[in-house]
């Protein structure tokens, strides 16, 4: 993968050359965060939007809730996807 094109296309990912950090270096680093998102999402605070913790708001206190949470689910999951596209970038390389 030439390193220009790269770039462009991912500008997240780093590249592998021989004055920057090692290919495995940077593969155990997003391992690592990948492990801490899986814990993220094993913890994630789902009792806490359950509908009964909100019924009695004012309005549409469920759904308001509701909300909040896909909001949050959508975020947490759209890190993952960047996350492991950097780190496939990064698998990808073929080392010099």
């Amino acid at each position: 993968m030439e390193t220009k094109a790269m770039i462009k296309e991912n500008a997240g990912t780093p590249a592998i050359h021989t004055n920057g950090s090692s290919k495995m270096s940077l593969i155990k680093e997003w391992e690592a965060f990948d492990d801490a998102l899986e814990l993220v999402r094993e913890r994630f605070p789902f009792e806490s939007f359950h509908p009964r913790n909100h019924y009695v708001k004012d309005g549409d206190g469920e759904g308001e809730a509701e909300a909040v949470k896909a909001e949050m689910c959508e975020h947490l999951f759209a890190l993952r996807k960047t996350s492991d596209e950097i780190h496939d970038g990064i698998v990808r390389q073929i080392e010099d």
